[in-house]
């Protein structure tokens, strides 16, 4: 009887650290996948805020320069300056897309900024809005970090 008894105790045992072992595993795996997609966030977060400093940069130097329409920011080793490159920048550290979409402010007679398309207030021809998006593919699933800044001229 107490044979029986040691057979149950022992296969319950071996369940038991079975659970446990798988349990950790994918644990293992999770926090894996987790640093991972941390990183390219973090990298990603780095390449919006470059553009973002950059276009803030550019667009204050020649405020006529760029219409509306999309960009992306290219070192010009000539002048040893930022300049903004009609289109969208691909293979960006050989994973990331990055585009900078500039487009003017419409107020509404209050002063408010108001987010249609096409303008149904007044241009503000003193403010651009700039649009920092960065994308990439991980594991086949498209992700996507994005950030708005205002900008105003008051060099004029």
């Amino acid at each position: 009887m107490s044979k029986g008894y040691f057979l149950i105790e022992a296969l319950l045992s071996i369940v038991i650290f079975a659970v446990l072992i798988l349990s950790v595993f994918s644990m293992i795996s999770f926090l894996q996948r987790r640093t991972m997609r941390s990183s390219f966030e973090a990298e990603a977060t780095i390449l919006v805020q470059d553009a973002m400093e950059i276009t803030h940069t550019v667009i204050l130097s020649d405020w006529a320069g760029y219409p509306d329409g999309t960009y992306y920011p290219v070192f010009n080793a000539d002048s040893n300056s930022w300049i903004l490159f009609p289109g969208e920048e691909t293979e960006l550290e050989a994973r990331y897309s990055r585009k900078v979409v500039l487009q003017r402010v419409c107020r509404d007679s209050r002063g408010e900024r108001m987010d249609t398309s096409p303008c149904l207030g007044a241009l503000d021809n003193m403010s651009r809005e700039a649009e920092v998006t960065v994308s990439w593919m991980e594991r086949d699933v498209s992700h996507e970090i994005s950030a708005e800044l205002l900008i105003l001229n008051t060099n004029e």
